[in-house]
């Protein structure tokens, strides 16, 4: 049995909804229990649930009563504030309702802040896997670049240092509204959200894909980077543009100049 003090507040969780016991009620307002059953029945307040527990008296002229077992109602905030608001002794009631609410509140209040830390824990096991996942078909379009810088080498390029930089750029550009975003970061894949990381994902798939389609078909380098550029835009029409989370808001990285090739 867990004994409880008078004025202790046992706000709990049940089948995702808080509530209060009537044995929490009947001590901190110092009556009986039994009266505030008596009280519900008579005004029909809904229970939404009941356990059994030990008879805990105010009055020691009761004191053979202590430890009988009675069953306890669990009632909402909405149910448990029409009961007390029924009984007598306003002020005392109208102090008891304050505090209820307040440790609902303050109840509620700890519940989201676990709810978030769980969901957020959640995200970042999944993102990580997303990562993870995307760094193997970035290791496939990396390779393909650089097959491609020196087939774009052979044909004369003179810039072929800029090749990874450009392609780069051209996807973010391509998937993202890069010019309501403010980053530092020099790798956006460590801080977009996971539909961003797996849009990042396909597109260098895209790429890859475009670079060995154009190198097999002997095509000229800037119509290669034309066709990839085609492809990712393609996709990223289909997608609908990202806008990042509110984070990257407090960084910066400068994406507004237009990816080229100049000779």
């Amino acid at each position: 049995m867990v004994k409880m003090a008078k004025n202790e507040f046992m706000i709990q969780e049940m089948k995702g909804e808080l509530v209060i016991g009537t044995n929490v009620i009947a001590l901190n307002l110092g009556v009986h229990h039994r009266n505030v059953r008596k009280l519900m029945q008579r005004h029909k307040i809904m229970t939404f649930d009941t356990g059994i527990i030990d008879d805990v008296v105010n009055n020691s002229s009761l004191k053979k009563r202590r430890g009988r077992k009675v069953q306890e109602a669990f009632l909402t905030e909405y149910d448990a504030t029409r009961l007390i608001l029924r009984m007598k002794n306003a002020d005392k009631v109208a102090k008891f309702k304050d505090q209820m609410s307040f440790h609902f509140i303050r109840q509620r209040r700890v519940i989201e802040g676990l709810q978030a830390i769980l969901r957020n824990n959640k995200l970042n096991a999944e993102r990580a896997q997303l990562r993870q996942a995307g760094k193997i078909d970035r290791r496939v379009e990396t390779d393909a670049i650089k097959e491609f810088i020196a087939y774009a080498k052979g044909q004369g390029s003179q810039n072929s240092s800029k090749y990874y930089v450009a392609i780069s750029k051209m996807e973010n550009s391509s998937l993202f509204f890069m010019d309501l975003i403010q980053i530092e970061h020099k790798n956006l894949r460590d801080i977009v959200s996971g539909i961003g990381l797996s849009a990042l994902q396909m597109a260098d798939r895209l790429v890859a894909k475009a670079l060995k389609d154009g190198m097999q078909r002997r095509m000229y380098y800037k119509d290669i980077f034309a066709l990839a550029k085609a492809r990712v835009e393609s996709f990223a029409d289909g997608l609908g543009k990202i806008t990042l989370d509110d984070q990257t808001n407090q960084t910066r990285i400068d994406y507004h100049e237009k990816t080229r090739f100049e000779e």
